[in-house]
């Protein structure tokens, strides 16, 4: 996830078209905006939260003369499949990826969204971070947790999804149960009644990235949350997430994350 918080102080100010692979989360802090998205016009004043599909295009305008302040939150397909997230029994948000949708946040909950932003640009800030990301941290489970559990509230159980996003919900929950012991693109298209290559296609156009490199992801995901634990040793970890040995482990971790096991969880120790 990255957070962008941009601040107007001129009426009617125009932003460039937006076109993004990610979801965007878009919290008015203060202030009234115009959004249009789709051919749809929106409306939205302070405690606002609307989500934004990926692939869609949007304009935002400032209206009115007082300032206006909007903080964007950029998810991407892997951030719901966050180790946190598997072990709190959180489903997949299937239906923000098919609509616009807008939450009318009340009092706590917008309070709360605005702690935890203004929390998160602080930590960015004053650790020089350029980049605003919040992958590990606590913030990230935070946010998120409250964010799901909007969606989830506001989501109808029976809503009817495309055959693409039907796929692409299957693979998440299988790769939820079984990334540890299953690596392999077959398995997951066999389970789910496609060929790897129609899978990959889905995956592609709702993720933004293909099978493998989201099985991939997961099991990265999940070494870097064990790696900080020191309950958990590098051989444990190796043979939990079904490597055939600590070498194979440690050449698929290094590929990733550029420094081996070993130094991964030093650094995180000496932080």
């Amino acid at each position: 996830m990255k957070l962008s918080i941009f601040s107007w102080k001129i009426p009617e100010k125009i932003r460039e078209p937006q076109d993004q692979k990610n979801i965007q989360a878009l919290l008015i802090c203060s202030g009234v905006f115009s959004i249009l998205s789709e051919n749809q016009s929106f409306e939205l004043k302070t405690n606002h939260l609307i989500l934004i599909p990926p692939g869609y295009t949007y304009h935002i305008k400032a209206v009115g003369d007082c300032i206006h302040k909007i903080a964007k939150i950029s998810i991407n397909f892997m951030d719901w499949n966050h180790p946190a997230h598997r072990r709190s029994g959180f489903q997949f948000p299937f239906g923000v990826y098919n609509r616009i949708t807008i939450f009318k946040l009340n009092r706590r909950e917008f309070l709360y969204h605005l702690y935890l932003i203004r929390l998160w640009n602080w930590k960015c800030r004053i650790n020089g971070l350029e980049c605003k990301e919040m992958d590990n941290s606590p913030m990230a489970f935070l946010w998120m947790r409250e964010l799901m559990n909007l969606i989830h509230s506001a989501t109808p159980l029976s809503e009817k999804i495309s055959n693409k996003m039907a796929i692409t919900v299957r693979f998440y929950n299988l790769l939820t149960h079984h990334f540890r012991q299953q690596h392999s693109v077959g398995f997951y298209a066999a389970n789910i009644c496609v060929t790897p290559g129609y899978l990959n296609k889905a995956l592609k156009k709702l993720a933004g990235c293909g099978t493998k490199k989201l099985i991939s992801y997961t099991l990265l995901q999940e070494a870097r949350w064990m790696l900080q634990n020191p309950k958990f040793s590098i051989i444990e970890i190796s043979d939990q997430l079904g490597f055939s040995s600590v070498a194979a482990f440690g050449k698929f971790f290094k590929k990733y994350q550029n420094v081996s096991p070993a130094e991964y969880r030093t650094q995180k120790n000496s932080s």
